[in-house]
Order: C-alpha cells, then sequence, then structure tokens
C-alpha cells in the first residue's frame, strides 16, 4: 500500500468476477498502515487493453486481451479504442 503498481494478466472474466482477486475497486490500507503511510484509499483502475500478437505465444498469433490493473491516480491511466475502461 505504500506505492503505486501496475499489473497485468492474459484477461479472464474470472479475474474480476472474484472479491480473493481483483473485483475490488479500491485498497484500503488497516488503520495503523493508513496513519504511517498517510493513505485512507487507492481506486484500482482496470482496462482491458487489446493487442495483437505477433510472436508465438500460449494462445499463437492473432489478437487477444490483457486485463490492465494499477492504483496509478485514474486521470493518468488512457483509455481509447485500445485501453477500455472496465466498470
Amino acid at each position: 500500500m505504500q506505492y503505486r503498481w501496475i499489473l497485468s494478466y492474459d484477461y479472464d472474466p474470472r479475474l474480476l468476477a472474484d472479491d480473493a482477486l481483483y473485483a475490488a475497486n479500491a485498497m484500503r490500507p488497516s488503520g495503523s498502515r493508513a496513519s504511517l503511510t498517510g493513505v485512507k484509499a487507492w481506486r484500482i483502475s482496470k482496462r482491458l487493453v487489446a493487442l495483437n500478437y505477433t510472436a508465438s505465444s500460449r494462445r499463437g498469433r492473432g489478437s487477444a486481451e490483457e486485463l490492465l490493473l494499477t492504483t496509478l491516480p485514474p486521470a493518468t491511466v488512457p483509455f481509447n479504442e485500445r485501453l477500455r475502461a472496465i466498470s
């Protein structure tokens, strides 16, 4: 919780369906940790990134989607036709 982070996975809807994984929309530190860092909560921005694999991969060549999760400030995380916001 002390540092901002970016994480990506091959997209699978189950990643966002389970609270034990990445369904949460924010991270909230415990009381003592919040006092130490001065952070009450960080919003988790979620994007689906459209990719076109050109090298050999597990799925082979072709289009795929990557799930991008980050605690960077939401205004700094772009969205467009290749980076779609997840609500």
